[in-house]
């Protein structure tokens, strides 16, 4: 029994290690300037166990999230670096575009690829001059989904607060 456990934890811990070697993943951990965080599955089904009680958050937490990945600079060279890893999400590598925004001082851009039939992966990136945010959404997620999501959240993401 004890073998079958040490075996269980050993595939959780190397599905997990696997998770988080996604492409952009690697090409950002070890840049100066850029942050990286990685939630697994796991950690979002527990944070959704210690959230305040707002069901429907906690159905995506629990149910449809797979893995969330936030890739951030506040400063003008991350943010140029991460410019061009946007550029290299496009349809040629299954990316669809849902939205793009521009205005004076940011860019914002949409783009979502199915992973398998059920599972889609939406990218969302902010781009400023001296700033930058992108996450990346894994799972069973639906476009009124992400809408949820994303109140209140385009704000904090890029470091202003939320109103």
């Amino acid at each position: 029994m004890k073998r079958l456990i040490a075996i269980a934890m050993l595939v959780a811990a190397l599905v997990t290690g696997a998770a988080a070697e996604s492409p952009l993943y690697k090409k950002c951990e070890n840049v100066k300037g850029i942050t990286t965080v990685y939630i697994t599955r796991q950690m979002l089904q527990m944070a959704a166990t210690m959230a305040p009680k707002d069901e429907s958050a906690m159905s995506l937490l629990k149910d449809k999230l797979d893995n969330v990945m936030i890739v951030t600079s506040q400063n003008a060279k991350g943010a140029d670096y991460m410019n061009k890893l946007r550029s290299e999400i496009s349809s040629q590598k299954g990316y669809e575009q849902l939205m793009r925004i521009n205005d004076d001082n940011e860019n914002v851009v949409i783009v979502q690829r199915p992973v398998t039939d059920d599972k889609k992966e939406y990218v969302i990136s902010v781009i400023g001059k001296d700033h930058a945010t992108m996450i990346v959404l894994e799972g069973r997620l639906t476009l009124e989904d992400l809408s949820r999501l994303s109140k209140g959240v385009g704000d904090v993401a890029v470091g202003h607060p939320a109103s």
